[in-house]
């Protein structure tokens, strides 16, 4: 139980290769908040 609440508090980015094709994929995942965009 000391994890779930620990971990609640967690973001996580993914940080590899996103598009405009692909981005739908990875907001629809409960574990990802995010992604990281570079050039």
């Amino acid at each position: 139980v000391a994890i779930v609440v620990f971990g609640q508090g967690i973001r996580i980015l993914y940080g590899g290769s996103v598009t405009a094709a692909n981005i739908a994929e990875f907001i629809g995942q409960n574990e990802i908040d995010g992604a990281l965009v570079g050039g």
